[in-house]
């Protein structure tokens, strides 16, 4: 990959304009600007090459090219792993970077900052190892940051991240799960403004806890302080009977704190739990004395309806009527309810709109050639044929004659266009247009007067002989 600011000494250097490179195996040799030049030292950027060894020389500018210097070309830098491979949140440990080619790495950075790190290369006969301090995080929670190697302008990573994790806590002499070396701690007892050194002997780990055992002098037991120090970071630690009262006095209050807050909750539930019987109560009175006066209401209602008709029961005009028309129901059936019935009274009322359509719907043209365009749509549905025509039934049941002469009109247009149609028969057989549909709405209200007055009574007169129908 090369490498950045290589410096590069001799003899009346200051007439150099480039450092010349030639390997064995170039076609054409490369030539390295010089960044820095001084009368015995220049500073160049070796360029990326293959591996082996090429001459050097220093081309002037007349062309010529003086001295015949070598180079090696080696392997690239490979990142084995990193140890320790976690760290406390607060930095300053030490850490060891291992690999082969350790010596061609520029810059060694952290990949959740970008802040570059200062490291120090220890030779070895075999291979190079590089030492770095860990840098604090900006936030005490665990978390993985991945170490970047950069030679020259080339990133390579290493394996494994480096683990995070919360600053250790010391509690009677104990430490959480940073797998720390004797090296990395320094223990001293203070005790009377003394300090005194305290030898790590060693580490262990029993029930899921970390044990340091160190051994110090000192002329009694008493007034023994602990002071442990690792990276940045210095923790006082007091004797355990005063760490144990500390603790008590600290616990006992939590815990009559949380004994009152349990009592205060059952008891706010408690009361809670009656104010809800109380309207749950209150609520089933509610209901059952509205189903009372609605049973009343029922049968007052069966009551007048089977008046003055013997055995026989029937639904008002407008209960009638909105079935017939609307037979499924629903929001449409509930809107028209009120208009069915009432066209004298509510001719007067609505606004300018509504009453601008009451007149166009009394023009014979426009309402033919409206249906006629309607049952000429492809996506207008059985369904909406039907809505339409029980629609024009309540518009127009003020006017009985005026809907008859328009039914008879599209019913002389119906016959005409089904002339010759293999399906002529089945015509009015069912209700698969407009006004087929009109011609059931206009037979149902024609009908009602005779079927109330008249049905089931011996001799009663026929619905075409007898009296008109009464609205």
């Amino acid at each position: 990959h090369g490498h950045n600011a290589a410096e590069l000494r001799g003899q009346n250097l200051r007439h150099v304009i480039a450092v010349r490179i030639h390997g064995v195996q170039d076609c054409s040799p490369k030539d390295a600007p010089v960044q820095h030049i001084a009368a015995d030292l220049l500073t160049f950027h070796i360029p990326a090459g293959d591996k082996g060894p090429v001459s050097v020389c220093l081309l002037l500018p007349g062309g010529r090219c003086h001295g015949n210097a070598s180079l090696t070309y080696h392997s690239a830098p490979v990142c084995h792993g990193v140890l320790p491979d976690r760290t406390w949140a607060s930095g300053r440990r030490k850490m060891e970077v291992k690999g082969s080619n350790m010596e061609f790495i520029d810059v060694v950075a952290h990949n959740h900052t970008d802040q570059k790190l200062n490291f120090t290369r220890s030779p070895a006969p075999d291979r190079v190892t590089l030492y770095y301090e860990s840098l604090p995080s900006q936030t005490d929670s665990a978390f993985y940051s991945g170490v970047m190697l950069t030679v020259a302008n080339h990133t390579l990573s290493c394996p494994n991240a480096v683990h995070y994790l919360p600053d250790p806590r010391f509690t009677g002499f104990t430490y959480t799960r940073l797998q720390m070396a004797p090296a990395e701690l320094q223990v001293r007892a203070v005790q009377k403004g003394a300090e005194l050194v305290c030898v790590v002997q060693n580490i262990t780990h029993s029930n899921g806890s970390d044990f340091i055992r160190c051994n110090v002098r000192s002329l009694s037991d008493s007034g023994i302080t602990v002071k442990i120090m690792y990276g940045a970071q210095i923790v006082t630690l007091q004797p355990p009977t005063a760490y144990m009262a500390l603790l008590a006095l600290t616990v006992i209050p939590l815990i009559l704190i949380v004994i009152a807050a349990a009592w205060v909750y059952c008891y706010q539930r408690r009361r809670l739990t009656a104010r809800m019987n109380k309207h749950i109560e209150k609520l089933e009175m509610d209901i059952r004395s509205d189903i009372r006066q609605g049973f009343v209401e029922m049968q007052i209602e069966t009551s007048a309806l089977m008046e003055n008709v013997g055995t026989i029961p029937f639904l008002d005009y407008k209960h009638f009527a909105a079935k017939i028309f609307f037979p499924e129901g629903g929001a449409l059936m509930t809107s028209c309810l009120g208009d069915i019935g009432q066209e004298g009274r509510r001719k007067a009322e609505g606004d300018e709109g509504c009453r601008a359509l009451s007149r166009l719907l009394r023009e014979r043209p426009f309402l033919t050639s409206m249906v006629h365009a309607l049952e000429e749509q492809r996506t207008f549905t059985l369904q909406h044929k039907c809505v339409v025509a029980s629609l024009l039934t309540v518009a127009l049941q003020g006017d009985l004659a005026y809907l008859t002469e328009v039914m008879e009109e599209l019913l002389r247009a119906t016959v005409l266009r089904q002339t010759g149609s293999v399906q002529q028969k089945l015509l009015l057989r069912g209700t698969q247009s407009i006004v087929e549909k009109l011609l059931t709405n206009w037979m149902s209200v024609c009908l009602y007067g005779f079927l109330r007055v008249g049905a089931g009574v011996t001799g009663s007169p026929g619905p075409l002989r007898g009296q008109s129908p009464t609205l």
